[in-house]
């Protein structure tokens, strides 16, 4: 079968590149989510056609070459860039810090924005996520698209729904945009329902449901030719949230998210653009087990996040040189609590704070100097410097922390600055090639210095965070080359990360466990040095006016310095797209192949994970009636029905079978 998979894969690649020399390009077209296009950014970053227009946002993302996605149910996927993830990467929306309010990560932040509230989709990899606050693994900001102002048209939007049958599930999307005057009004909707969905074999995956409901409001105000006013909201409300990788579900999850952005082009002088924001936003997350059987000990762990803050950005032109200078500052309150029932009459209930009350304020300063010395020769020179102060204000918490031999007094405080270097090398119009240098540090998430007995499933240990844990630091290197025709598009990227005070868990011998049946207690520890390499492949060939091919490549290897791998490291994993438009109609085979993982984290305690392939069809027809415009759409995911599981998915849960799909919208 693997035989098979590959020979199938490489007659899709080959054919494509055999065939890319004979016609000219055809401009892609096709808008990847409901109602509008969403753009990805960044080096590197392949968009993959996704004809469901109802598509998720971690659909979207995974089909892009720098980002993956752990799995622990089928919602609120969490995103990895280049195998980093969580406290390692930064992931806002519309530049807003944001920050889940859950101890296990059930509620990563992209789980707060839906597609029809999106324009674009920015990746920066590895220390280009400095922009937005200190990284090591770079950053991914959620861009809203800003109502239509001055239009013919006063009213305008569309609507849309999907069914997908391996899950029973049905998503419905739609938008709607006002345009008076100096005003611009939009409003964004969404509501999906699935249930629980059957893997390859055709069993049903229990607690794989959920239910969820999505707002999202803008409003702009245009003061003058050069300036305007901006107001956003979302609000979101995920219910039934299964998670079958996890020992507890999530009964609600609710974020509300809003800011308030001042944007100014100046018509003359050496300032181009300046945009000062405001913004808050308060995340409320339930977890429990009640509808899990044969529970030992029941319970219930809510969390509670709400974050302030604000940022001025300015750019700046001197002939051959550009500077932009970025301030920030955001306050983040989180508490997260867990009472455990005991089954047995007359037992006690237990309460403690796996959060204790605590308040992390961040003020930074970001900069970038750009220069275009030649035609030939740019480069970009940028640092980051971030104070921060983390500050435990319950006394119950404190006391927790006694018994783990440690007494809190005073804030932690930190400084973290990251340098970086750039270098762009373009020798005509059709090459491109730069090398980046940079030193970067992230401090401990809140998690990693006070989390208090956390029990991670994937390994059966409990957590404890440890106070006095150092930043974490990394000397970082890449290079990317690219090389674009009319008919054919190349990108290639490596990178390397060489970690000082790696963060991860270590067994502590001398702590007790917490969770029943847990296998013992982990405390995070700064590991001396790691390492990690990668690279990313993609390619675009338009083979006629008609008919193109997508190809993209991805891998990742990691290890910790006493050889033991480092954890959820992707092995080699290949992408093939073949697209052919005719008429109102467009067709797509989708390939997919991921190789075996055997260099595993023993630390870790993770399993080897088998190869597997996918093949996708997918169909669209375009109509229009009265002046308005559809889509119809139908399509098959898995349709060889494959039982299969990726490295980055927790638990031994698989993937989703065969799912076949309807959907259709329409545009006015």
């Amino acid at each position: 079968m693997r035989l098979k998979a590959v020979m199938l894969g490489v007659f899709l690649g080959l054919w494509g590149i055999s065939q890319a020399q004979r016609h000219t390009i055809h401009q892609d077209t096709i808008a990847t989510s409901v109602l509008q296009e969403v753009v990805v950014e960044g080096e590197g970053a392949q968009d993959f056609y996704i004809p469901e227009k109802q598509s998720s946002l971690e659909r979207i993302m995974d089909r892009t070459s720098s980002v993956n996605l752990i799995k622990r149910g089928n919602y609120a996927q969490e995103p990895v860039i280049q195998g980093l993830s969580a406290g390692q990467i930064n992931i806002t929306v519309d530049g807003m810090h944001v920050f889940g309010a859950c101890t296990d990560r059930m509620d990563p932040v992209s789980s707060y924005v839906e597609t029809n509230n999106l324009s674009a989709l920015q990746i920066e990899e590895g220390a280009n996520g400095n922009i937005h606050g200190s990284t090591i693994g770079g950053a991914l900001n959620m861009v809203s698209p800003a109502p239509v102002v001055k239009s013919e048209q006063p009213w305008s939007g569309g609507l849309g729904a999907t069914y997908h049958s391996v899950s029973n599930g049905q998503d419905y999307l739609g938008n709607l945009n006002y345009a008076a005057g100096k005003w611009g009004v939009r409003y964004s909707g969404g509501w999906r329902k699935h249930q629980n969905y059957l893997h390859g074999k055709g069993k049903q995956v229990d607690f794989s449901q959920y239910t969820k409901m999505n707002h999202s409001l803008n409003l702009r105000y245009l003061l003058n030719e050069s300036s305007a006013l901006r107001l956003s909201l979302i609000m979101d409300d995920a219910r039934d949230v299964g998670y079958p990788a996890l020992p507890m579900d999530v009964s609600s999850a609710k974020g509300n998210l809003y800011g308030l952005t001042y944007e100014w082009y100046p018509e003359q002088g050496s300032l181009h653009h300046l945009q000062a924001k405001i913004y808050g936003n308060n995340i409320t997350h339930i977890m429990d087990d009640s509808k899990r059987p044969d529970v030992p000990i029941r319970m219930d762990m809510p969390g509670w996040s709400d974050t302030y803050g604000g940022f001025v950005e300015t750019m700046w032109q001197w002939g051959r040189h550009q500077l932009m200078l970025k301030t920030d500052v955001y306050t983040n309150d989180v508490r997260a609590e867990m009472t455990m029932y005991p089954n047995q009459e007359g037992g006690i209930p237990m309460f403690m704070l796996t959060w204790a009350d605590t308040r992390r304020t961040v003020g930074g300063v970001y900069a970038r100097q750009s220069t275009q010395w030649t035609t030939q020769w740019k480069t970009n020179i940028s640092l980051r410097m971030d104070y921060a102060h983390t500050l435990m204000t319950s006394t119950f918490g404190k006391q927790q922390f006694q018994t783990l031999g440690y007494a809190i007094e005073g804030a932690d405080e930190r400084l973290l600055v990251s340098p970086q270097l750039e270098v762009h090398y373009q020798p005509s119009e059709q090459w491109k090639f730069s090398m980046q240098g940079a030193y970067t540090s992230r401090q401990p998430t809140i998690t990693e210095i006070y989390g208090f007995y956390l029990f991670n499933r994937f390994d059966g240990y409990d957590y404890v965070g440890s106070p006095d844990i150092k930043n974490e630091k990394a000397w970082q290197w890449s290079a990317k080359a690219s090389h674009e025709t009319e008919q054919l598009q190349l990108g290639v990227s490596t990178f390397a990360y060489l970690f000082r005070d790696y963060i991860m868990g270590v067994t502590d011998p001398s702590l007790n466990r917490m969770t029943v049946g847990a296998k013992g207690v982990k405390r995070y520890t700064n590991i001396p040095s790691a390492y990690m390499v990668g690279a990313n492949a993609n390619a675009h060939w338009w083979l006629t006016k008609d008919l193109s091919t997508k190809t993209t490549l991805q891998y990742t290897h990691g290890r910790l310095e006493d050889g033991d791998g480092l954890p959820m490291m992707l092995p080699l994993r290949w992408q093939q797209a073949l697209r052919y438009q005719y008429k109102q109609w467009q067709l797509q085979a989708e390939y997919e192949y991921a190789n075996q993982q055997n260099e595993i984290s023993e630390v870790f305690e993770e399993q080897a994970t088998e190869a597997y392939y996918l093949v996708n069809l997918r169909a669209e027809y375009e109509v229009e009636w009265q002046g308005k415009r559809g889509h119809i759409q139908v399509g098959v995911d898995n349709l060889l029905d494959a039982y299969y599981r990726t490295h980055l998915d927790w638990g031994g849960i698989y993937r989703p079978g065969r799912d076949i799909y309807v959907g259709m919208n329409i545009i006015f």
